[in-house]
């Protein structure tokens, strides 16, 4: 806030990756730090993103100050609950070491987040940016040229970049975080319409599945059923080729000798029986008797 001893205010809205005004704001010339108040609100997205990094964060918050010259400047941490900054409106006072030395000074605002006393993140808030004139007899051989302006620009997109990547990295991992733990989970949606029928594939293949896929496919073995009904009877096959002899055994071994027989009587049926046999080998009847 303005007042007799700092007659102008410049009021800067700090973001993740913005910081307006963003020109270079002309502040009078070097050494006159008594004639600019500054003051750096913090918008609610980046605010919500240092509160809720962790479940038990606090903030602290403090000032990085480059002067022309580009020294740095630190000044003291403060938590931001114990300072009477609770809506994240913080003010900076100019002191005769950022101002000593005409051309451009850069004034960051960090916010610092711990959970309990470990710094788990540091926000690094674009600069703000004030020309100093250098004194009435020249300027000050500090000043920066515009080319090495542009390159500081530069480097403070680039660092900016950086930390947006950062804090993006951060929020989509608690995001997954939250999706694992079914924090995300929504109501289950409405059936949508049936598409078309697509055309008709292949049938598969034996050789389409992996011998894990195979194996998955087979059921468990089953119980023995019972044993069916019996079947008729067939016709008969033919009969199969003769198999080859087989070689001759070897001589038994000579029986006992038997008992002495009966002596046989010829009988008249044997008479005539050997009369025919003898006849028979006869070609010419007139040969019996000779």
């Amino acid at each position: 806030m303005a007042n007799e001893k700092n007659p102008y205010q410049i009021s800067f809205t700090v973001g993740l990756n913005y910081i307006t005004p963003a020109a270079r704001q002309r502040v009078g010339i070097s050494g006159n730090h008594n004639a600019t108040a500054l003051e750096f609100t913090v918008d609610d997205e980046l605010r919500n993103a240092v509160e809720n990094y962790v479940a038990t964060s606090y903030v602290r918050y403090r000032f990085d100050v480059y002067n022309a010259a580009s020294e740095l400047f630190r000044t003291e941490s403060q938590d931001v609950n114990e300072s009477s900054h609770e809506d994240y409106v913080f003010p900076y006072a100019l002191q005769e070491r950022d101002t000593r030395y005409g051309g451009t000074v850069k004034v960051h605002l960090v916010l610092t987040v711990l959970d309990g006393e470990k710094v788990v993140k540091e926000v690094f808030c674009p600069p703000a940016l004030l020309q100093f004139e250098g004194p009435t007899h020249g300027t000050s051989r500090y000043s920066y040229t515009e080319l090495e302006l542009k390159a500081l620009k530069a480097a403070d997109e680039a660092f900016n970049a950086v930390e947006k990547a950062d804090l993006a990295s951060d929020a989509a991992l608690a995001v997954k975080q939250a999706y694992d733990n079914g924090e995300l989970k929504g109501e289950k949606g409405d059936t949508g319409e049936r598409g078309p029928q697509g055309e008709k594939g292949d049938a598969f293949v034996y050789s389409d599945f992996t011998a894990e896929q195979l194996e998955a496919l087979r059921g468990p073995k089953g119980e023995t059923g019972a044993q069916g009904p019996k079947g008729d009877k067939g016709d008969r096959g033919l009969q199969g080729i003769q198999g080859v002899t087989g070689p001759q055994g070897i001589q038994g071994i000579q029986g006992e000798k038997g008992d002495k027989g009966d002596a046989y009587i010829i009988t008249e049926a044997d008479k005539t029986e050997i009369a025919n046999i003898v006849l028979a080998n006869f070609t010419d009847v007139s040969e019996v008797g000779q």
